[in-house]
């Protein structure tokens, strides 16, 4: 096995990972990926993988405020709340409404985003906006805590859940939500088919 090496002249704020890519944000105007990139994940407009840091081109109007990376897609929060997305798009997971792939950065134009939670093997992720909470992509197994048997949710749809949320754990087909209540609510209907929502614990 190799060792760690150091990245060259690569100076970053933040890095997240996906299935089999990676993105670093480096400034408020740059971001840098590299790894796999079959599913256009990487963000710079072709399929190719890329074996070391390499920027995306795409130039986004505002202030870069965090990154995130799902399984097979790439997130970008910017100042105002606006997000953009690329890579797969199968499960709905890019939130423009469709199943296609986003082989750069799009704007998601429907809702502006002040919070997102995402993991690096889902295809599915949650955003807060304007205090609410919504859902994007995969709900085949239930991971977007709807009460209904929607298969996936190709733009951001709000839940019903009750409560500030303080914090989201999202695993590859289930997500735990923390409410201000107190009480983590797991949502998986492949363990739990019978069961919409489950309270674990109450935390006093």
């Amino acid at each position: 096995m190799d060792l760690p090496q150091l990245v060259p002249d690569i100076i970053a704020k933040k890095v997240c990972c996906g299935a089999h890519h990676c993105v670093a944000l480096i400034d408020a105007k740059t971001i840098y990926s590299w790894g796999q990139n079959n599913h256009y994940q990487l963000g710079h407009g072709n399929n190719k993988n890329m074996n070391t840091p390499t920027r995306i081109s795409t130039k986004l109007p505002h202030k870069i405020m965090n990154i995130y990376a799902g399984m097979n897609h790439t997130i970008i929060l910017v100042e105002y709340g606006f997000v953009f997305t690329c890579g797969l798009g199968t499960s709905g997971q890019l939130g423009h409404g469709d199943t296609r792939y986003r082989t750069i950065p799009i704007l998601l134009k429907s809702h502006r985003m002040t919070s997102i939670y995402c993991n690096s093997l889902a295809n599915h992720w949650f955003g807060i906006s304007n205090g609410k909470l919504f859902g994007v992509g995969s709900n085949a197994k239930g991971q977007l805590i709807m009460y209904n048997s929607t298969i996936r949710c190709g733009v951001p749809t709000e839940l019903n859940v009750s409560g500030n949320v303080l914090d989201i754990g999202l695993g590859s087909e289930h997500s735990v939500v923390i409410l201000e209540k107190h009480k983590p609510l797991v949502k998986n209907m492949h363990a739990f088919r019978d069961i919409d929502i489950i309270t674990l614990t109450e935390y006093l």
